[in-house]
């Protein structure tokens, strides 16, 4: 058995540990909280700390499915947004994933609205429970936008066409919070 120094062995372990940076990270330190007490690991520290506890339990952080090299496109780009922002919410990991919440979101408040004499009290405790998810969801994908316009705006290319066009590939995945609105005009 070959054995290697100490500090050797330290570099190679740090080479290959994950070494994340909190700024990279979408999720609030409230998210992360909440994903931790769902795990059982301890929620409080500061956002690093809580993001190498959900690292060391086997989660992991990835871009959300609308940071690609095809959409960096819209922007004039080749590759996706060379800042990594990253998630740990598993339903913004694919497109699939995303549109099956969505759908499952659409179908219950067709349903309740579809009920004339639906529960006020039941409808905005749906609403509620998926309010902050969904809008969550739009604040990340925000940040992108706001991320790819500041890179597009060292460019001759204007931003606002890009995003338009992009917006509109997108707002399937994005109506959802507008229609939310809506409703909860109509209830109160």
């Amino acid at each position: 058995m070959v054995r290697f120094p100490q500090d050797v062995l330290t570099h190679i372990i740090a080479f290959i540990k994950p070494n994340p940076q909190s700024e990279n990270c979408l999720d609030t330190i409230e998210v992360l909280m909440e994903l931790c007490r769902l795990k059982g690991l301890a929620s409080w520290g500061k956002k690093i700390d809580l993001i190498h506890r959900l690292l060391n339990a086997g989660l992991y952080a990835r871009r959300p499915f609308w940071d690609t090299p095809a959409n960096a496109n819209f922007w004039g780009l080749t590759h996706a947004c060379p800042r990594p922002m990253l998630t740990f919410r598993e339903e913004l990991h694919n497109a699939h994933s995303w549109l099956r919440t969505t759908d499952d979101v659409y179908a219950n408040i067709h349903a309740l609205r579809a009920e004339s004499n639906s529960d006020k009290v039941l409808a905005n405790r749906f609403l509620l429970e998926y309010w902050e998810s969904i809008s969550t969801a739009e604040k990340y994908h925000d940040q992108y936008v706001h991320e790819m316009n500041k890179i597009e705006e060292n460019k001759t290319c204007c931003c606002q066409a890009a995003y338009k066009v992009y917006r509109l590939r997108y707002s399937r995945a994005f109506s959802l919070l507008n229609e939310l609105r809506m409703w909860l005009a109509e209830l109160s």
